[in-house]
């Protein structure tokens, strides 16, 4: 699958395993935090978001991400 795929060549799910399975340290400031995807800039990494993911995907880790924080 390239960098550049869309939502049809890939399975929408979350899968938290994708950020520790890399192989080289990224800052999460250009990592896709839906999959393994990275980019030079953040610019980039939206653009992906954009187009790579279904809102219900983005929309999904970010109520996880925020009640993962409430519950801290």
């Amino acid at each position: 699958m390239s960098e550049r795929s869309t939502t049809a060549d890939r399975v929408t799910a979350i899968d938290p395993s994708t950020t520790a399975s890399r192989s080289t340290p990224v800052d999460e400031t250009t990592a896709c935090p839906l999959c393994a995807y990275t980019a030079d800039s953040r610019k980039d990494v939206y653009t992906h978001l954009l187009t790579g993911h279904r809102k219900s995907a983005i929309s999904d880790l970010l109520l996880e991400s925020r009640s993962a924080e409430t519950t801290r």
